[in-house]
């Protein structure tokens, strides 16, 4: 149960990326609009690799997760950023699927995976006196 609570952010995270990418095209909130469209699909994507990524680790950058919890992250955030593209063009009312923003969405998941494959944490030393 312990474990599971460092996914709240990240589950939170999700449902809103969800609510947001499915909602027919006339209910988009105007305060997303104002926004670049690509700028905007690469940062919730890399947000959300990041959010999951944190949730594996326990919050705790010191510690990196595997490698194979770091590719498989990896591959379902690329799943679900082309899956709700697809779901966009042929689903939802209004709305259409982009492969530029499945781009961006790619892009952004790739951003993610590479800080967090890449970071190498810093092991404290406790100086004994």
């Amino acid at each position: 149960m312990k474990r599971i609570i460092h996914f709240v952010p990240a589950v939170a995270w999700a449902c809103t990326m969800l609510y947001f990418t499915l909602i027919p095209g006339n209910d988009v909130p105007d305060f997303l609009v104002q926004f670049s469209d690509l700028f905007l699909h690469w940062a919730i994507y890399l947000l959300n690799y990041a959010l999951f990524y944190l949730g594996f680790i326990g919050w705790k950058l010191n510690r990196p997760a595997p490698v194979r919890v770091q590719w498989l992250l990896l591959g379902i955030s690329l799943t679900i950023g082309g899956g709700l593209e697809l779901i966009q063009e042929f689903y939802v009312e209004g709305r259409t699927g982009s492969v530029y923003d499945m781009v961006a969405n790619t892009i952004g998941c790739l951003f993610g995976f590479a800080i967090f494959r890449w970071w190498k944490p810093r092991r404290s030393k406790s100086v004994l006196a």
